[in-house]
């Protein structure tokens, strides 16, 4: 199977959703805060799992802020799919 880097940095099967308009610019900072936080506890993890520092109190502090940091993300994202749901209920 081709990597995306060899495929012109294109994943093979993947389908993204049709790009919509991103909303005003304290929801865009809001985007932005909420990755930025998911992508530090991702990385840590990722870290520390290369490393072997699984286990133990640390670790279970750092599922969780994950699984928080997820969350957050994916509420987010539904607020932006529920707008854009009564957008198109109100015909725009």
């Amino acid at each position: 199977m081709l990597d995306a880097w060899q495929n012109g940095g294109v994943m093979p099967n993947v389908e993204f959703p049709e790009t919509k308009a991103m909303p005003d610019r304290e929801r865009r900072y809001q985007a932005y805060q909420l990755l930025r936080e998911l992508d530090s506890v991702t990385s840590t993890m990722m870290n520390q799992v290369a490393y072997g520092h699984v286990g133990g109190e640390e670790w279970r502090d750092l599922c969780d802020a994950h699984r928080q940091a997820f969350e957050d993300w994916m509420c987010f994202a539904e607020t932006l799919l529920k707008a854009d749901d009564r957008a198109v209920d109100d015909g725009a």
